[in-house]
């Protein structure tokens, strides 16, 4: 699968959840852990494993890991069209040792805290990453990467955005890792 998507800066998050929530289903809220290894030797690959925690009505409160990975690719205009491979892993903490022990090391850690919709094929996060601040999230899941299923995805992506009452201009073009560690050499 194809995992095609936008984040745009969020500067009034209550305006943008009360925008969304009246074209959207509200899903519930997610809290996530993120930590990213690296391989110590080319080529480098990383792998993210999401603890996650989900408070949805009407369910008891989950906890599920999450084990992804992706293989990026960012656009000149901040869309991202990733092919991802993700699947869940009983025991998050044995799976890092086994990550340790293949020659992974710690890269990054993330946590965030999101409130999602779904908008048809669209899942939309209205998202809190610590130190950062807020954003909206935007994705889609594809078969393919074509020209044109891309062209398509990008269009909805911004009239959806824009129905969140986000600009185009608020699309953050870098990676949330780019910016945690611009933030972490402040």
């Amino acid at each position: 699968m194809y995992e095609i998507e936008i984040k745009a800066w969020d500067k009034t998050p209550a305006t943008t959840e009360k925008l969304t929530a009246a074209f959207a289903e509200y899903e519930g809220f997610f809290d996530k852990s993120d930590v990213y290894y690296k391989q110590k030797s080319p080529p480098n690959k990383s792998v993210r494993l999401r603890v996650e925690k989900s408070f949805v009505e009407g369910k008891a409160p989950a906890e599920k890991n999450w084990v992804t990975f992706k293989q990026k690719e960012r656009r000149s205009d901040g869309l991202e069209v990733n092919r991802e491979i993700e699947f869940e892993v009983s025991d998050g903490g044995v799976f890092l040792q086994m990550l340790e022990g293949l020659g992974f090391k710690l890269s990054l850690k993330k946590h965030k805290k999101t409130k999602s919709f779904h908008f048809g094929e669209f899942h939309i996060e209205l998202v809190e990453v610590e130190t950062l601040g807020n954003f909206v999230e935007i994705e889609t899941l594809q078969q393919d990467e074509s020209a044109e299923t891309v062209k398509q995805a990008q269009d909805s992506l911004y009239e959806i955005l824009e129905k969140c009452g986000i600009s185009k201009d608020a699309v953050e073009k870098r990676y949330y890792s780019e910016l945690l560690k611009l933030n972490a050499a402040k």
